[in-house]
């Protein structure tokens, strides 16, 4: 490319390039809240005789949780469903066996023990290799006291169930599997602790799935893997066919005190997945844990993902090698990408350098081209008139933007006392996600009209674009430091902004290049918005503007490459929707 056409390029008064950042960023949006659900209800019909039927699995679920009576451990109604549990482990051809014991932890009113009631059954590998694994599939038959837990774990059970009736007309099993069903999980995790120090089959584990829910909807998320598990990495990577994972949910929840029965096996050295579906939490631990309630879809993920992996397990001819600690993300929920931690340093190195030597090529050649004036859409140098309207438009703007933000925060401060729960209507939680995002993007138009005014964009964007590296280089080496799974955050925004610096000569002549950081980020950060929502809701209302803050930061390429009027009216018309968006959420709130 000629040091002309190089320059001519990179003229301001492009606004396509904006235009279609924010068409993907906004597709992918929404390609992230409707596809953060499960998969299509497979029906009870011939179909499921080879794939899991959620159509049959909620006739369990209704059995369990249907009379909408609590069932926790060593009450009536959990014997009643433990009964129910065998007769439906007995149609399926299979014998189940019982484990009736106590636990020291846990007291009735009248100072007994807690009874407690282990249901497991096991099928036997038709084809057994010379050294076979012993996989066990978990779930809790128990609930909790305040509802009838069709999610929590009644779903769960289900699943297994539905696993057992496919591992049955599978044919050429290589290892063994266990079913276990325990009993006093909501109490403290006691049936699972009992199974282990009491049952001598706990000492043969070599895997485990185990199957949870604290919700009624939403994907069923793999957010828990043993330690040193590339190699089941590797496993999902494989044979999930919808995988909705990530090595930050596994390095979060290892800093909370949440434990469910896969902690304990965990903790014994059995190695393994936690599997749970979390959307609508506010119905976790309640009455509404009721089978109405449950998104089939949720349970059809649920069954899909056990299935496949007890499938791809016990098909194996061998055994699993064992592993390392590894980073793992999915992309849009069709691929899992993943690498081993002791590679998170070098990447880190890596990619700084090649952007600090993409940013130093491309700095010497602009310096070879000749020093234009700075132009705005009009190809002319902005007056002095252009600048006082940029700054009083650029005042206005940042002080709607930030009078929004600021009350939005303080409402979001306030839903747990207006709604007595961090998780709004869909509506309400939507308007407030745009405006907020509304308001980063009135923000970064500011951050890219000022950058502007320093001097040509092509000398500009190369500056941008290096101090952005930067930033995500830091971020990735301070997660390499102390949280290491949540690398790739970073890692992926890094990796794009150094691949685009590097391109010789800032080969962007349509402003495609510009666009890459955006839609890189759009990979790892807002596909992260619905999963975290359903997690934490508006319980930090901060995260929020911070998470759109550091994917927004990627939308100021484009933006440079705007002109100065279309940058206003971006700024504009943003801090109006963030305003418009706020409003509306706050409209919408129910009164004291």
């Amino acid at each position: 490319m000629s040091d002309s056409n190089s320059q001519k390029s990179l003229q301001r008064g492009k606004i396509w390039p904006l235009l279609l950042a924010l068409a993907f960023t906004t597709w992918f949006a929404w390609y992230s809240v409707v596809h953060c659900c499960g998969p299509a209800v497979v029906p009870d019909g011939l179909d499921s005789r080879l794939v899991p039927s959620a159509e049959r699995a909620l006739k369990t679920v209704k059995i369990m949780a249907g009379s909408g009576k609590p069932h926790p451990a060593d009450s009536m109604e959990n014997e009643r469903i433990f009964l129910a549990l065998l007769e439906l482990v007995e149609s399926l051809g299979l014998q189940p066996q019982t484990q009736f014991t106590s636990h020291e932890g846990r007291q009735r009113n009248d100072g007994q023990r807690i009874a407690l009631k282990n249901i497991w059954f096991r099928i036997d590998a038709d084809d057994p290799v010379e050294d076979p694994m012993l996989l066990m599939l978990v779930s809790h038959h128990d609930s909790t006291p305040y509802g009838p837990g069709a999610a929590d774990a009644a779903s769960g059970v289900s699943a297994l169930l539905e696993t057992a009736r496919l591992m049955l007309q599978t044919p050429g099993r290589h290892h063994d599997v266990l079913f276990l069903i325990t009993d006093g999980e909501e109490f403290g995790l006691l049936g699972a602790d009992r199974f282990l120090q009491e049952h001598p089959l706990a000492k043969e584990i070599d895997l485990c799935i185990n199957l949870e829910a604290r919700g009624t909807s939403g994907p069923s998320l793999m957010f828990q893997l043993s330690r040193d598990s590339s190699d089941l990495v590797g496993l999902m990577s494989k044979n999930l066919q919808r995988p909705h994972t990530g090595s930050l949910f596994d390095a979060v929840y290892r800093q909370l005190p949440n434990d469910t029965d896969f902690t304990l096996f965990a903790r014994a050295g059995i190695r393994g997945f936690n599997f749970a579906f979390i959307g609508d939490a506010v119905h976790y631990h309640t009455t509404d844990d009721s089978p109405d309630n449950l998104d089939q879809r949720s349970l059809q993920h649920h069954c899909d993902n056990v299935w496949q992996l007890a499938r791809a397990i016990a098909l194996k001819p061998g055994r699993l090698a064992g592993g390392e600690e590894a980073v793992w993300f999915d992309v849009i929920g069709q691929w899992i990408v993943w690498w081993p931690v002791r590679w998170n340093w070098p990447v880190a190195i890596v990619g700084l350098g090649v952007l600090q030597v993409g940013w130093f090529l491309s700095a010497r050649s602009v310096r070879r081209e000749p020093v234009v004036n700075r132009a705005d859409s009009t190809g002319e140098a902005p007056t002095g008139r252009t600048r006082i309207l940029w700054c009083a438009g650029g005042t206005v703007v940042m002080g709607v933007a930030a009078l929004a933000m600021a009350v939005g925060a303080e409402h979001l401060l306030r839903l747990d006392d207006r709604l007595r729960t961090p998780w709004p209507g869909d509506e309400t939680a939507a308007m407030i996600l745009v405006g907020v995002f509304a308001a980063t993007l009135a923000t970064m138009a500011l951050v890219g009209g000022m950058w502007q005014g320093r001097g040509e964009v092509s000398r500009q964007l190369p500056g941008w674009l290096n101090l952005l590296g930067i930033f995500w280089g830091i971020l990735f080496c301070l997660a390499a430091a102390g949280l290491p799974g949540a690398g790739y955050l970073f890692a992926v925004p890094l990796v794009a902004v150094a691949v685009v610096i590097s391109l010789s000569r800032f080969e962007m002549a349509g402003g495609v290049a510009a666009m890459v950081p955006a839609a890189a980020a759009s990979l790892v950060w807002l596909w992260l918005v619905p999963s975290l929502y359903m997690a934490i809701g508006f319980r930090w209302p901060l995260v929020w503007p911070v998470i759109l803050v550091c994917f927004g930061m990627n939308l100021v390429p484009p933006l440079m490459l705007a002109g100065t009027r279309q940058l206003m009216v971006v700024a504009g018309t943003a801090a109006v929707v963030s305003a418009g968006g706020f409003f509306g959420a706050i409209m919408s709130l129910p009164g004291k």
